[in-house]
């Protein structure tokens, strides 16, 4: 196997040619500091039209920051960089058409990914989240249950027998496709004898209602003898909505706590 050895620092070593496929080891050194560390390039060359470039390049020579870059030498491009700064911060960089797709920085801890993360090949899609799956197995894309809360000002809309309304702000929690709300609404019926009284209102987060069994709940007063109930259901002439009824006893306010769920889509 060919051997190049003692170069002097002078020396400039341009290309190694190898013949028969063999394989080439260049050794510099002297005898206050490794060589490499003074290189300006190295080329291997294994054919006329195919050249890969090992190239390092250093801080005027003075040992404390050195950088090397694999080139491919078709295109010109750097395919893998690796650089530091004489501070013990390195840095990584892998590239793709001469872009960077993946840098790893030792100075401030950061990985950059141009392109998509694809564990096992599997790059997910739009919204997931990586979950290990163990030390023997990549991790895995898994669709993530989306998790929130807050409070709004419902509107509200008159239906059956309705002389006034008014609602204080609600609060509201939704996991993944189902809401929770909780609230006080106050209605009084234009007519008594128990007449049916109806009102819709408006979600914290617009459902699509398409039947009348995706929302649920239950209002109550007990904030006077009558103890009056009623009862949500989604709004099906109103797929945006959610209506609340009862039987007004009379054309008195009534105070009603209330909580229902209802389905987002």
């Amino acid at each position: 196997m060919p051997c190049i050895t003692n170069i002097d620092n002078n020396t400039a070593a341009t290309a190694i040619c190898p013949t028969n496929d063999k394989l080439i080891t260049l050794l510099l050194d002297d005898n206050t500091q490794p060589l490499i560390t003074r290189m300006t390039w190295l080329d291997f060359k294994t054919c006329a039209s195919k050249v890969n470039t090992l190239q390092t390049v250093t801080d005027n020579y003075n040992y404390t920051s050195t950088s090397f870059y694999l080139i491919d030498g078709i295109s010109g491009e750097t395919t893998i960089g690796i650089t530091n700064d004489g501070l013990g911060n390195g840095e990584l960089t892998v590239k793709n058409a001469g872009n960077p797709s993946i840098t790893l920085y030792g100075i401030d801890g950061k990985i950059e990914f141009v392109g998509p993360l694809s564990p096992n090949n599997d790059p997910g899609t739009t919204g997931q989240i990586l979950i290990s799956a163990g030390a023997s197995a990549p991790p895995t894309w898994v669709t993530q249950t989306i998790v929130s809360s807050g409070t709004y000002l419902p509107t509200l809309t008159s239906g059956s027998n309705v002389a006034s309304s008014s609602i204080t702000t609600c609060q509201y929690i939704r996991v993944g496709n189902v809401v929770t709300v909780s609230g006080r609404v106050d209605i009084a019926g234009s007519v008594g004898a128990n007449t049916y009284t109806s009102i819709g209102m408006t979600c914290p987060i617009t459902p699509n209602f398409t039947t009348c069994n995706e929302a649920g709940g239950t209002g109550s007063v007990f904030q006077d003898t009558t103890k009056l109930t009623g009862g949500f259901l989604a709004d099906c002439a109103d797929g945006a909505k959610i209506a609340f009824s009862f039987y007004a006893p009379d054309t008195a306010s009534h105070n009603f706590s209330f909580s229902f769920t209802y389905k987002i889509a």
